[in-house]
């Protein structure tokens, strides 16, 4: 059973030891590379998360309350601390199989175009998939004289 570290930033690093984890450092993960009873640690995209779960190993999200202001910045382990970085365990899985999915790309951009438009739309989905209600905005008009 190995621990790894994923991060590109040496900040975490420092960060980690500090706190005693003790786990092989990598810059880029290979999913293949994991086992069960692996722990994979970082903060990582959801489909990689699930596929180190599906592999019977356990993730350990890092965590950190970044403000907008602080995003995009190398962070040093002092930085993280005063963001309240933590690590939470989190069990994630995939709810179809990629050869399942649905075409929602269309749908996600019906909406917008149809707002441009100032036309009602109606947003369909697939089985296993839930309409989530959107509060309704007020339109803009292109005419700043329109606006008023």
């Amino acid at each position: 059973m190995t621990s790894y570290f994923i991060t590109r930033h040496a900040g975490a690093i420092v960060w980690a030891r500090r706190r005693g984890i003790d786990a092989v450092a990598l810059r880029h993960l290979d999913p293949s590379m994991i086992c069960a009873g692996d722990t994979v640690i970082g903060t990582l995209p959801v489909h990689l998360a699930a596929e180190i779960c599906a592999r019977g190993a356990r993730f350990l999200f890092l965590r950190l309350d970044l403000p907008e202001s602080m995003r995009g910045l190398e962070l040093t382990a002092d930085d993280m601390e005063a963001c309240g970085a933590t690590l939470a365990a989190y069990e994630v899985r995939a709810l179809e199989q990629p050869d399942q999915r649905t075409t929602m790309t269309g749908a996600c951009n019906a909406p917008k175009e149809a707002a441009m438009r100032n036309t009602p739309v109606t947003v369909t989905t697939s089985p296993g998939w839930a309409a989530v209600p959107r509060p309704t905005t007020r339109m803009l008009s292109p005419d700043p004289a329109a606006r008023r």
